[in-house]
């Protein structure tokens, strides 16, 4: 199934894509809506997605979905946090180049891997 090494594909992409800094540093509406989308389609169909659609079928729906939402909004922050220390250091420009690189190089990894597993 190649469809995790096309979503580490389209990551590259948008990372890869250019930013304005200034907009970034206002909050503007395109990092909001490049954020839903892209961890929508990124998270469409893996292993947490699965993992919820489990609990759901064994627990209360509402409560799964809070644990969901509180363990996205966890690794979000993680993210937000690291992301942030590394934008003091480095350069958004630089950032984007080095993400756009390693979410092409996981994908490509992916891709192998399925291939080899797929014999």
């Amino acid at each position: 199934m190649p469809y995790p090494s096309c979503s580490w594909r389209s990551g590259a992409l948008w990372t890869a894509s250019e930013t304005d800094d200034e907009e970034v540093e206002a909050g503007g509406g395109r990092p909001f809506r490049e954020t839903v989308g892209l961890l929508f389609i990124a998270e469409l169909g893996d292993k947490t997605q699965l993992a919820v659609a489990g609990l759901a079928s064994t627990a209360a729906p509402l409560s799964v979905w809070l644990g969901a939402t509180a363990a996205l909004v966890s690794t979000s922050a993680v993210g937000i946090g690291a992301g942030s220390a590394l934008r003091a250091r480095i350069s958004g420009y630089r950032l984007q180049q080095i993400g756009g690189v390693l979410f092409l190089l996981f994908g490509i990894w992916m891709a192998v891997g399925i291939a080899i597993l797929d014999g």
